[in-house]
């Protein structure tokens, strides 16, 4: 016991919470005094370094199956021996597949599939995937093919197909060819919309160029009481492992930009004089975006500086400091950023929808919004819908088909409009729903697979379709004129022979439902605009118009 206690006593000794005593309590003479630890000050920016992962290209190779006879049997030899054992692995206790069969299949091909993992994704972060049929094979197309799941590690690190390297991503679903874009390629390449699937958080750490405990703990506590309990763990005197909290999860460059601008050990006349010099920089317009974080990371403290440049006469002044404000948590800017978001000759409009999706009130956030569904500047209605739908508003109806897209019904004023998505998921959006489609119509795709029609006076819409893979005529199955209930009957899965299906379709891919939309428009069977977004890996900003 009296072991115990000595060995607490002198940790409370070294640690100056108490003082050291000799003999009955009589007080040791001090032969210095022990300094007060002094706390760190400064950014946090300034005395450590950001340390993550940016885009990570991956790679791997599998098999796209559901071929109607246009792929092939050749494989490498090693790489058959990595698949086949694959294969093995996963149908294992499910069912007995023949692996070496399956992958000699005319219906199936090899393919190599690439992506690139965003900076600082989560675990479940999904991304575009490229797959194409190996060269030298006898492959001709991917066209209606299905990516069966399959691995993916980083391109730096694997040189031969059997190597050992640990996996980042999977990848699997279907693929989609772009017919839209008359010089797309080949058909023995494609990519699968959001078909890469992060598995596990990319690490994020602050790194210290001079280990130091208490400037570690007091980057960890401040962080913690900033952005809440678990945001940082100090796992060494030199780094501080960092999780991107929740509300940050689609905003992680903005949350790590906030981390590098929080401030340590200042007083009240230091921040002050902080705040008044990017309050200055705001309004001259040096280092808008820095300034901008800086402002929301100090907080409240900051509102008094920023609450009277929302009257200034210079909107670019108003609109920053209205987003500041809101992120800061105050409700004061949003009729700045709602006069903004109407004035059609503003170029802050989408930026102020974004902020106000991000950072208002759900109830005023909403409000707002409904309100720019309307516009006619498409861009302005399509960001206005991305922040309803992540509010989960009854505005937007989500409806999935087949596992393999999404219909999004958009309900709205306004032009009638058909979006569909080459990149991210794979998804089809109708501003104005419901939309209707015309009676005596006769819609046909380019291989005569697939019919769409309705007579004068039909009350149902009639589809059908030849299967590549069977001779005989699915359909015709009936649906109501609504747009929506077309494109589900032509995706929806095929029914089984042997099983009743409450909701059959035709089981037609994405990439030709695309295409039958735009024929719709371009007809007349539909009176809307068809609107397509950017081609899956490229660099686009603007969504791309193709009007009647």
């Amino acid at each position: 016991m009296c072991r115990q206690i000595s060995k607490w006593l002198c940790i409370l000794m070294l640690s100056g919470l108490v003082t050291p005593m000799c003999g009955c309590g009589q007080r040791a003479a001090r032969t210095e005094e022990v300094p007060a630890p002094v706390r760190p000050a400064g950014t946090i920016g300034s005395m450590a370094e950001l340390y993550e992962f940016g885009a990570i290209p991956v790679k791997g190779w599998g098999i796209v199956a559901g071929l109607a006879g246009t792929g092939s049997s050749e494989c490498p030899p090693a790489l058959r021996d990595v698949l086949v054992k694959y294969i093995q692995q996963q149908v294992s206790g499910q069912s007995k597949v023949d692996p070496d069969g399956f992958i000699n299949s005319p219906d199936t091909a090899v393919v190599q599939i690439t992506g690139v993992i965003p900076p600082i994704a989560s675990k479940g972060d999904r991304f575009d995937v490229e797959v194409v049929a190996l060269e030298g094979t006898q492959t001709t197309s991917l066209d209606g093919g299905r990516l069966y799941p399959a691995q993916l590690k980083a391109v730096s690190r694997l040189q031969r197909f059997d190597q050992y390297s640990e996996t980042l991503a999977t990848a699997g679903g279907a693929v989609f060819i772009d017919k839209l874009d008359s010089d797309a390629g080949p058909r023995t390449k494609g990519s699968v919309l959001g078909g890469g699937l992060v598995v596990e958080d990319v690490q994020i750490s602050l790194v210290l160029p001079e280990p130091n405990y208490l400037t570690a703990s007091a980057i960890r506590n401040q962080l913690n009481e900033r952005f809440g309990p678990g945001t940082a763990r100090a796992i060494s005197p030199s780094r501080i492992r960092l999780k991107v909290p929740p509300k940050f999860k689609a905003e992680k460059d903005r949350f790590l930009a906030m981390v590098t601008t929080l401030s340590l050990g200042q007083d009240e006349q230091v921040q002050q004089r902080r705040i008044e010099t990017l309050v200055e920089r705001l309004v001259r317009g040096e280092d808008v975006a820095i300034s901008q974080i800086a402002l929301a990371t100090i907080g409240k403290a900051a509102l008094d500086e920023l609450a009277p440049l929302l009257s200034t006469s210079d909107e670019r002044v108003r609109f920053h400091a209205a987003v500041c404000m809101l992120r800061i948590g105050d409700d004061r800017p949003l009729s700045v950023l709602r006069q903004i978001i109407a004035d059609g000759s503003s170029p802050y409009r989408i930026e102020a929808i974004r902020a106000i999706g991000a950072g208002a009130r759900r109830d005023d956030a909403i409000a707002i919004l409904n309100s720019a569904l309307a516009d006619t500047d498409f861009a302005v209605r399509f960001a206005a819908y991305e922040q309803l739908r992540n509010l989960r508003d009854i505005s937007v109806t989500q409806i999935p088909v087949a596992g393999d897209f999404l219909i999004d019904s958009v309900t709205c004023a306004g032009e009638r409009s058909i979006f569909v998505s080459r990149s991210g998921i794979a998804r089809i959006v109708l501003f104005g729903a419901p939309i209707y489609c015309k009676n005596d119509i006769f819609i046909e795709s380019d291989d005569r697979s697939v019919v769409i029609n309705a007579g004068r006076g039909d009350k149902f819409v009639s589809v059908m379709r030849k299967h590549p893979k069977s001779p005989r005529l699915f359909g015709p199955l009936r649906s109501s004129f609504n747009l929506a209930d077309i494109i589900r009957t032509l995706g929806e899965v095929l029914p089984p022979d042997d099983k009743p299906m409450i909701r059959p379709g035709l089981g037609v891919a994405y990439s030709d439902i695309v295409v039958l939309l735009k024929r719709m428009v371009e007809r007349g069977a539909v009176e809307a605009e068809f609107k397509a977004g950017p081609v899956a890996g490229a660099i686009v900003e603007k969504i791309t118009t193709n009007d009647r």
